[in-house]
Parts: C-alpha cells; sequence; structure tokens
C-alpha cells in the first residue's frame, strides 16, 4: 500500500462524514433552537430552511450546511491525524 493511501481514505472518511452528518446535525439544532410548536409541514419548513423555505429543493439543500469552511478543514484533518 502507497504511504499516502491512509491518508487518502482518512480524508475520504471525513468528506463521507460531513456529507452525511453535517445536515442532519444542522436540522437537529434548528428544531431545538425553535420556540414554537410546529403544527404543519410550511412550518416545518420555515424552522429548518429559515428564510430559504420557498427557495427551489437544491438551494434548500445546501442552506444545510453552514460553516461548511470550517467544519471541513477541522474534520477532515481530524480523520488524517
Amino acid at each position: 500500500m502507497a504511504p499516502t493511501a491512509p491518508a487518502a481514505l482518512s480524508g475520504t472518511a471525513g468528506i463521507a462524514e460531513l456529507a452525511i452528518f453535517h445536515p442532519v446535525d444542522t436540522i437537529a439544532k434548528r428544531l431545538m433552537s425553535n420556540q414554537g410548536k410546529i403544527a404543519s409541514s410550511t412550518q416545518l419548513n420555515s424552522v429548518i430552511f429559515k428564510s430559504h423555505a420557498h427557495d427551489p429543493v437544491v438551494r434548500r439543500f445546501f442552506t444545510l450546511f453552514p460553516g461548511l469552511g470550517y467544519a471541513a478543514a477541522y474534520k477532515i484533518l481530524q480523520r488524517v491525524y
């Protein structure tokens, strides 16, 4: 195995972790910080996606990655180390 393989695989694991868990964590935090009662899917969308609730699906998806630059640097370097 090449000496760079473990670092490359660790980096890939960090990227996969960000792609899967970063949006889930963002949704969980937004739901926990919500003060009101959610009675409809429209309200749910406005809590999860904030001002982007009425945007196209692709744009809404990318709002689930706030702070991605810091998170990516931290998580990928953590996995490689």
